[in-house]
C-alpha cells in the first residue's frame, strides 16, 4: 500500500505459525533504532566473546546477589 507514492504499508499473511510477538516488536520504530545504534557501535567497536559476556553477566549476577541479602537483613 502506497501514500503519495511512497509506501506506508503491508500486508504479510498470519496463520497459527506466526510469531506475532516477534512481528509486533521488529515493527517498532524504537526497536529498530535499537538494532541499527547495536550494529553501528559493533561495526564501529567490535564484538564480544561468549566467554566475555559470561564473566559480565556473572559479575551483574553476584551484585545483585549482595544487594538482595543486605536489603533483607
Amino acid at each position: 500500500m502506497t501514500r503519495k507514492g511512497k509506501p506506508v504499508a503491508a500486508l504479510m499473511p498470519v496463520d497459527a505459525k506466526t510469531d506475532l510477538e516477534n512481528l509486533v516488536v521488529t515493527t517498532q520504530p524504537a526497536f529498530k533504532a535499537i538494532m541499527e545504534r547495536s550494529e553501528a557501535r559493533y561495526r564501529a567497536e567490535g564484538g564480544c566473546t561468549t566467554d566475555q559476556v559470561r564473566e559480565r553477566l556473572a559479575v551483574r549476577r553476584k551484585a545483585a546477589s549482595k544487594q538482595r541479602m543486605r536489603v533483607s537483613r
